[in-house]
């Protein structure tokens, strides 16, 4: 009987690679990364890229996906670009919500580029034919020749693929993925009563960014997480959306009494929950705005200060309530230097 060696070959090895955990390898490939070992690393990411194809394990092929930019910062010359290039190429290998996180990586990339690369981008010819990527996602032109209407236009076309599928997105929580999330973007600290969902951590992103003229419309995407939270008794993320809703529709604008009305009308309402000090230290920022002196007149200070006083009051632990202290120092501050400039020593004969 004839043997096929490379037959045995190969299947020791796949039983090999699949009987080893996910734990392990990522153990194994994490004391390489800190070791400043990227090939060994990459041995290691090969084998566990390789189990989670073979397994179907979207979440570790994703996870692999976003080591490779690791990697590359370690071994290539070109690491943001290696990593774009990789990123563009592999995508439409995951899928949702996993494909939904890597649209959002990779818009990051194109933006962490762009900010790495403004000066360079900001004297390139602008492009007309609006076509970057192929299917495949290879670049039809090098990014080094893009100008900056051209990297909005493919920004914003991964923003909008990750939200191609929102019910999945909106049946799985961001804290199942934070592993995954932290490997290239800071969410360790994140509060996930605020970001319960992917639906509301690639929504976030999209807001953050906003590139050029995009599709989207700030408040419109605001209220769809607003009803959506609520619907699903996702308390804070409401208030919190309600708040970053209010201050956006406000930012640029003047009218105080709109502003404060409908900051004490999310105040009223949400009364017993922490949240509400964000709101009533806005409140104070607010009267602290409509005197464009550097000082704040008597009768607004003492409004401030009892703004203050009640969010310290209500819940002296919260974020809001430590701005507010902060807000009520700088008051008190600022009120003994005018009352000590006012003071009339008197005069004394030399």
């Amino acid at each position: 009987m004839r043997i096929n060696f490379f037959l045995i070959i190969f299947t020791l090895s796949f039983l090999s690679v699949n009987a080893q955990s996910y734990n392990d390898l990522w153990k194994d490939l994490n004391e390489n990364l800190d070791n400043k070992l990227p090939q060994s690393a990459e041995t290691i990411l090969n084998k566990i890229e390789q189990k989670a194809v073979e397994e179907n394990n979207q979440k570790e092929l994703l996870k692999s996906y976003v080591y490779r930019f690791r990697i590359f910062e370690l071994s290539e010359e070109e690491p943001l670009e290696t990593s774009i290039n990789f990123a563009v190429r592999n995508v439409a290998n995951l899928q949702e919500p996993e494909r939904a996180i890597f649209n959002i990586a990779i818009a990051s990339l194109y933006e962490t580029y762009m900010i790495f690369n403004n000066n360079l981008i900001k004297n390139n010819i602008p492009i007309y034919n609006g076509q970057q990527t192929t299917d495949n996602g290879q670049q039809t032109l090098s990014m080094k020749f893009w100008d900056e209407a051209t990297f909005e236009q493919v920004i914003n076309k991964y923003y909008e693929n990750a939200l191609s599928d929102i019910e999945s997105l909106q049946k799985n929580t961001t804290e199942s993925y934070k592993d995954i999330l932290t490997i290239y973007d800071k969410m360790a600290d994140v509060d996930f009563n605020i970001e319960p969902t992917l639906y509301d951590y690639v929504i976030h992103k999209i807001i953050l960014s906003n590139y050029g003229d995009s599709n989207f419309n700030i408040p419109d995407l605001y209220q769809h997480l607003i009803d959506f939270d609520k619907r699903n008794n996702y308390t804070d993320a409401a208030i919190y959306n309600e708040i970053q809703k209010l201050e956006y529709e406000h930012k640029n604008t003047d009218d105080f009494e709109t502003y404060f009305n409908s900051l004490e009308k999310i105040k009223n309402e949400n009364i017993n929950n922490p949240l509400v000090t964000s709101v009533m230290s806005l409140q104070a920022e607010a009267y602290k705005r409509t005197d464009a002196a550097s000082h704040v007149p008597t009768d607004d200070a003492a409004k401030i200060l009892n703004i203050c006083d009640e969010a310290i009051r209500l819940f002296p632990d919260s974020k809001g309530a430590k701005n507010c202290e902060s807000i009520h120092s700088e008051i008190l501050q600022k009120e003994l230097s005018l009352s000590m400039q006012n003071v009339q020593l008197p005069n004394k004969d030399i």
